[in-house]
């Protein structure tokens, strides 16, 4: 059995690459709007559930973590409290900052009105050339959801996937139940962190492919499955596909797969 941290992050990965798919795949036919949105996401979902269906003798629950302390318990409910209130200021405040105005939100409304995600007229040049898998994300909520309400969601989820995704790293290093909620704590607790859960952006969803791919890089040092290769070159194409940044940050890890492998 896996680590159901484990478990998320790759389904993560997953969903990343399906999403990308489904853009380019309705890009290329003029067809990245609401209707085709609609269509390939309810093909996905009947799909998951028919395989669901069939493998569900073969999923286990989580257990119960243990070794816990009421220090640890206090720890976690403050990490549960931060995630509640800045999901709530995520969904209730409209997206404000420059970014979002200029670039982000302004490049997925453009797609959609366009029904793909070719080049088109622009001063801003930045809408253009930069990676688009954060923008991609943007695209798909605006034209399934009610207006703006949950583009600010992405990021939201990206910061907090990416505490979980820290705590498991700390346990693949060696630390204890206290060092994991120790460094799910220190994680969730950086300033920049906290502002950038709450806006639409792509550092933290850049954040949250990086931290999967080095979880990734660990973990497929015990296994000899070849899935696992393309489970790391997945969340490696969707960290460059989100920021260019990425490349200088999954360098060393990439260079130390390789010469470890």
């Amino acid at each position: 059995t896996y680590d159901l941290r484990l478990v998320i992050l790759l389904g993560a990965v997953l969903w990343g690459v399906i999403l990308t798919l489904i853009t380019e795949a309705l890009s290329l036919l003029q067809l990245f709007n609401r209707g085709g949105l609609a269509a390939a996401w309810g093909a996905v979902l009947i799909g998951s559930g028919v395989w669901a269906a069939l493998r569900w003798q073969g999923i286990r629950l989580p257990q119960r973590p243990s070794g816990f302390s009421l220090l640890h318990w206090l720890q976690l409910a403050g990490i549960a409290g931060l995630a509640a209130l800045t999901g709530a200021i995520a969904i209730i405040a409209a997206p404000n900052n420059w970014d979002s105005m200029v670039y982000h939100l302004s490049r997925a409304a453009h797609w959609l009105q366009n029904s793909r995600v070719a080049f088109y007229p622009t001063s801003i040049l930045r809408q253009l050339y930069l990676p688009p898998w954060s923008e991609y994300l943007l695209a798909h909520l605006l034209a399934l959801g009610t207006g703006d309400r949950f583009t600010q969601i992405p990021q939201w989820l990206a910061f907090f996937g990416s505490v979980m995704g820290i705590s498991l790293l700390a346990k693949q290093l060696g630390a204890r139940p206290s060092g994991q909620v120790l460094s799910s704590l220190a994680a969730a607790t950086l300033p920049m962190g906290i502002l950038q859960a709450t806006t639409t952006q792509n550092d933290a969803v850049v954040t949250f492919w990086l931290v999967c791919l080095v979880v990734l890089i660990f973990h497929a040092q015990k296994q000899t499955h070849p899935g696992w290769i393309l489970a790391i070159g997945a969340a490696l194409g969707l960290a460059l596909l989100t920021k260019s940044t990425a490349y200088r940050f999954a360098l060393p890890f990439m260079l130390y797969y390789v010469i470890q492998g």
